[in-house]
Formats: C-alpha cells, sequence, structure tokens
C-alpha cells in the first residue's frame, strides 16, 4: 500500500474506531464458559455474562443465528450490536466476559432500539463502572 493511500488519510481519520482484538471473544470455549454464566435478556437480546478467570478489559462476543435471517441481515444485527457495544467499552467495568445474543426479533428493529436495550440490559447486569459516592443530581 503506497503511503498516500493508508486508510486515515483517505477518511479522514487520525485513530483507529474499531472494536479492539484485546476485548473480543473469539474462542468457542470461552464463548460456552460464558454461556454457563448468568443471564439478563429482552425482548430483542439476551446477554450472557460470568467473571473472567483472570483480570483484564471485558471482552464481549457475538452470537446471530440463522433464524434471525440471511446472512445480510445477520451480518447487519451483528454490526450494529458492535457499535452499540464499543461506544460504551470505556464506561463498562473489568474484568467480565460477555455474550451478546440476538433473538429473532432483533433482524426487524433499528439501531437506536438495540442499543437502548443493550444499555437496559447491562444496567441489569451491573457491568457499568461504579460512580463516585458523590451525589450526581447536585
Amino acid at each position: 500500500m503506497k503511503h498516500d493511500q493508508r486508510p486515515e488519510r483517505i477518511c479522514g481519520v487520525e485513530h483507529d474506531e474499531r472494536f479492539p482484538r484485546l476485548q473480543r471473544l473469539r474462542s468457542s470455549d470461552d464463548f460456552q464458559r460464558v454461556r454457563r454464566g448468568r443471564r439478563t435478556s429482552g425482548s430483542n437480546l439476551v446477554v450472557h455474562y460470568v467473571r473472567q478467570t483472570t483480570s483484564g478489559p471485558t471482552r464481549v462476543g457475538f452470537s446471530v443465528s440463522k433464524r434471525v435471517g440471511g446472512a445480510v441481515i445477520r451480518n447487519l444485527v451483528k454490526r450494529r450490536l458492535r457499535e452499540a457495544v464499543r461506544h460504551h467499552l470505556a464506561t463498562l467495568s473489568g474484568g467480565w466476559d460477555l455474550v451478546v445474543t440476538a433473538r429473532p426479533s432483533a433482524a426487524g428493529v433499528e439501531y437506536p432500539v438495540l442499543a437502548a436495550e443493550l444499555d437496559d440490559l447491562l444496567t441489569h447486569a451491573g457491568m457499568w463502572i461504579a460512580h463516585d459516592s458523590q451525589d450526581l443530581s447536585t
């Protein structure tokens, strides 16, 4: 690749905004271990979560089955979920492994609905970094 054709020069982005590799679940064993843990569910999503055996950044995996739709729809749902999680990586408490599973109804909803439901499920699971003991309402 020529120096002038680097992606950051083409799109004008100076930093990498992709989902970090260290925060992805990739192995089948990890997915199975997380699915044996706790879970919380909504109308479009299910979040399985378990504490990591070693302390580290929270890792997230995504599962979208063929029941959700064809390849194009499944990839669209995965992209939406990945983006929703990516925006909150800095505010998730460390040391957790999560698997976000899309239900078939997720294919028919837009990004804001999926993102809001994911926020609710992560709140229910207690995944957010605890704020200081100061009263935030004042």
